[in-house]
């Protein structure tokens, strides 16, 4: 019986190729990776395949998609014939893409929650001031502990 040890750089990556038909994983990696018919939590590849699977995570420098679905994919270059992603972070993109966030929408997302943000607190300061009701300075908060009673007094 011959043991068989995959030759393994130290960024954790498989050197050679990893296929998966028909299967479950954890976690793939290796220069090139063909996917078929699996389900694959996280993969990370120089070259990617994916042919009607569906994988979590995605980081390759080129990937194939046939019919596949994923959840975040990061790839110097994309090409698709019918993908279904929620992110897709790449610079080149070609074919049937159909995603929930691009990079330009997740970057005005962000932005509009930033700005929703700031405006909230800046909204809550103001009717705060309106209403005399300022923030407590350090040490005007009630305690359980004696001296607490004072502090209710006061206000």
């Amino acid at each position: 019986m011959t043991n068989y040890r995959p030759d393994i750089r130290p960024n954790g990556v498989v050197e050679g190729e990893v296929e998966l038909r028909g299967s479950i994983a954890r976690s793939v990696a290796g220069e090139k990776i063909e996917i078929e018919r699996s389900a694959v939590r996280s993969a990370t590849a120089e070259e990617m395949e994916i042919e009607q699977s569906a994988v979590a995570f995605a980081r390759a420098g080129r990937i194939e998609v046939e019919g596949g679905a994923i959840g975040v994919l990061a790839a110097r270059s994309v090409e698709a014939g019918q993908l279904r992603a929620m992110l897709v972070l790449s610079p080149s993109v070609r074919g049937t893409v159909h995603t929930l966030f691009d990079l330009r929408t997740a970057l005005a997302v962000g932005a509009g929650f930033f700005i929703a943000r700031r405006a909230f607190r800046l909204a809550g300061a103001i009717g705060g001031a309106i209403a005399g009701r300022g923030r407590a300075r350090r040490g005007d908060e009630p305690s359980s502990v004696a001296g607490g009673d004072r502090w209710l007094k006061r206000n």
